[in-house]
């Protein structure tokens, strides 16, 4: 593992906020830096700018903006600086949080619950401390990582050449929310009136704190910059980076211009920061810095736009990827095809379906073309006419002009024979009547009624024809004979 060695710079200043009646002139931030975990107690935190070597217990850098006014906002942040130095010593660190990043982030969240329950339980001791609270930043140099947690609205930064300044922590903040929300940009956020409410912080008597935490790894060059709201309330992420582009000379320095710039934008508010440069350690190859940071806590910057070198691909993910635009141009010709085809079966179903409507609509009504003819005389002559049984032999056709094919012994002018009987005149009531009498006595009706229907239409009353009249008179003068005798 190469050698890492690193300097530091750290001040805090009641700044905005400046008031000589008030305890510590008003400043209620807090701020904690340990050069070496692993020194004697006793020994020297850090001195500014001086390059230390980074044991093996590691650097630990913290910041706490304390909140309450007169509630003793500065006694929140100190009982949670101080609940982090008895925290982390070379007695108290145990060896499962060095084992790894994991264990690290771990420890720093604990750390941050047992700040939170001393200062609530100063607070419930102290009624005149009610409603006080603080934020609290730290960074854990371990190695070549530095794992950080966080809670409340302070922030971590990082500055690497030559994407720049980066925020690696997020705000617990009702502004952040609104950015979140989509509601609001983070330009707005940072001129909204509340961008000072948090939501999250140590004393929060409502819930328990909960940190986030990340780590990050580190390189040659790197700088650290941990601060309260009040410097990052004032200045925008590109001022103060380019503030430190330009004043890395010493860490010292830096903070100097970060204060004036902070001045001169109208500071009103307590300003602390903390800033670590990592002087020896291993040099930085130029990738995206997303490959080390975790991606629930990443924003888009210029660092993720920063192509990754090819040879770092494996082979067979330079093949996939060559394939991609062949993959998406034959995606979107099936697209295309899809589409069209619905088109088209919504065009062939419109069309058919109108010239339907119209076919139906020029087919005259057939009832229309359809000459109706009534023929009623047949209709009546059919309903009148008798049923003819098949088992009944037809009848010969008589001729009514010969007398003597009704009955042989009948002639004209002659009386019947002893034994015979008119059939004219003859009593029937007892006699079976011939079949064929039946037959032209049935069909008697229907002649009838035909003829009248034609003296109807016709107009024109039918007389008896010669033959009729002459046959009428013999009948009548047979009848004479009979009652003379």
């Amino acid at each position: 593992m190469t050698q890492v060695k690193f300097r530091v710079a750290a001040y805090t200043d009641a700044a905005g906020r400046f008031n000589p009646e008030a305890p510590r002139n008003g400043n209620e931030d807090n701020m904690f830096v340990n050069a070496d975990l692993g020194a004697p107690e006793g020994s020297p935190f850090f001195e500014s700018d001086k390059e230390t070597v980074l044991t093996d217990y590691g650097c630990l850098l913290v910041v706490a903006d304390g909140m309450g006014g007169m509630n003793a906002g500065e006694v929140a942040s100190e009982i949670a600086v101080n609940v982090v130095k008895g925290a982390f010593s070379k007695e108290t660190i145990p060896h499962s949080a060095m084992e790894d990043s994991a264990g690290r982030e771990k420890y720093l969240k604990k750390v941050v619950v047992m700040a939170d329950e001393a200062v609530k339980s100063h607070a419930n001791a102290h009624p005149e401390c009610e409603g006080m609270g603080s934020t609290l930043v730290m960074a854990w140099l371990y190695g070549e990582e530095a794992s950080i947690a966080w809670l409340g609205d302070s922030r971590i930064y990082l500055f690497r050449e030559p994407e720049g300044l980066k925020q690696f922590s997020k705000d617990h903040s009702y502004v952040q929310e609104l950015v979140d929300q989509g509601k609001i940009t983070e330009e707005e956020a940072f001129t909204h009136p509340y961008n000072n409410v948090i939501t999250r912080s140590l004393g929060d008597m409502s819930k328990k704190a909960v940190a986030d935490s990340l780590t990050i790894k580190l390189f040659k060059r790197d700088i650290l910059l941990l601060n309260s709201d009040g410097l990052s309330g004032v200045l925008h992420d590109e001022e103060m980076g380019q503030i430190i582009r330009t004043n890395r000379e010493t860490m010292s320095a830096c903070r100097s211009e970060l204060w004036k710039a902070a001045e001169a934008a109208g500071w009103h508010d307590n300003v602390t920061a903390v800033l670590c440069e990592i002087t020896e350690g291993e040099e930085h190859v130029v990738k995206p810095l997303r490959d080390t940071v975790d991606p629930e806590v990443r924003k888009e910057s210029d660092l993720d736009k920063t192509k990754i070198n090819s040879e770092a691909v494996p082979p067979i993910a330079q093949k996939v990827g060559s394939f991609r635009p062949f993959i998406k141009w034959l995606s979107l010709c099936l697209i295309a095809m899809v589409t069209l085809a619905i088109i088209g079966l919504l065009l062939s179903f419109y069309f058919g379906r109108r010239d339907y409507i119209q076919e139906e609509q020029s087919v005259p009504d057939k009832m229309d073309d359809v000459e109706v003819v009534q023929i009623d005389s047949v209709r009546q002559e059919s309903e009148s006419a008798p049923e003819v049984r098949a088992d009944i032999e037809p009848a010969k056709p008589v001729d009514v002009n010969n007398r003597s094919d009704r009955n042989p012994f009948r002639k004209e002018g002659n009386k019947i024979p002893s034994g015979q009987q008119d059939v004219n005149n003859a009593d029937t009531s007892n006699k079976v009547t011939p079949p064929t009498q039946i037959i032209l006595e049935s069909a008697r009706p229907g002649i009838e009624s035909n003829n009248k229907s034609i003296q109807k239409d016709t107009g024109v009353v039918q007389s008896k024809t010669p033959m009729a009249a002459e046959n009428a008179d013999k009948r009548e003068g047979a009848k004479e004979n009979q009652g003379g005798e």
